[in-house]
């Protein structure tokens, strides 16, 4: 059962939505809205199918009582909240979430052989890739731990008989922070900036955008942020300064 926390949050985004899609379109009514922003092509035939559904659910909450023992008739689900505030949030034109900002990764493996998953990375033109740590956490393979293990060595080594693992100890390997995809821009170069304050000289932050539903890994570095200057306030101000 949905606790109020979450019919809040439902509330909130529908009322946010929906005034706004009214006042985009000027529609007279909230379906009409809907239909014309799916018309307009400013959301998918799908959105417009979960928005309908979703007004369905407001209306059932808002004019029929609740079964016995203060139960909900209708229960919003998370992912239904979540889709009312990233539709409402595209059609404000607010900056994308990270998710959108920031570069999918490539993956490496653990016991991949050091050579092949730098020559991965320069194919690419990646300094970083992330792989699975024994403990089932996330861990990041870089080119910068490689150039401090061969300087360890005076460059003589095998790199094909070390593996990425092995490298880790070379670090820094694990990533700054792990973000979701549906945090904010702003929200992440702020998270990346502070780490970047935070590290000794040499040492270059990553973050690790994951949605821990889907396999899918983005990674956001300080290459990035010449891309998410234009989205954020400038780096260094605080909000009240921008």
């Amino acid at each position: 059962m949905a606790d109020s926390g979450d019919l809040d949050s439902f509330n909130d985004a529908w009322r946010y939505l929906e005034t706004l899609a009214r006042r985009i379109t000027d529609a007279r009514d909230t379906d009409g809205a809907i239909d014309q922003l799916a018309r307009r092509g400013e959301i998918s035939d799908r959105e417009r199918a979960q928005l309908h559904g979703a007004r369905l659910i407001r209306n059932a909450l808002s004019h029929t009582p609740p079964l016995p023992g203060a139960v909900p008739l209708a229960v919003p689900t998370a992912a239904l909240i979540e889709l009312l505030q990233i539709v409402g949030s595209r059609l404000s034109h607010q900056p994308p979430l990270i998710g959108e900002v920031a570069v999918p990764a490539h993956q490496v493996a653990g016991d991949m052989p050091v050579h092949t998953a730098l020559q991965d990375l320069y194919e690419r033109d990646f300094s970083q890739a992330p792989y699975r740590a024994p403990d089932g956490g996330w861990l990041l393979f870089t080119a910068e731990q490689v150039a401090r293990w061969l300087a360890l060595h005076d460059g003589l080594v095998d790199l094909g008989g070390v593996t990425v693992a092995e490298l880790a100890a070379f670090g820094p390997a694990a990533p700054a922070a792990e973000v979701k995809p549906t945090r904010s821009t702003q929200a992440a170069v702020d998270l990346l900036v502070k780490a970047l304050g935070g590290q000794p000289g040499g040492v270059v932050p990553v973050l690790l955008i994951r949605d821990r539903r889907t396999p899918d890994l983005r990674l956001f570095t300080p290459a990035d942020l010449p891309r998410a200057q234009p989205l954020v306030r400038p780096i260094g101000l605080a909000p009240e300064e921008a």
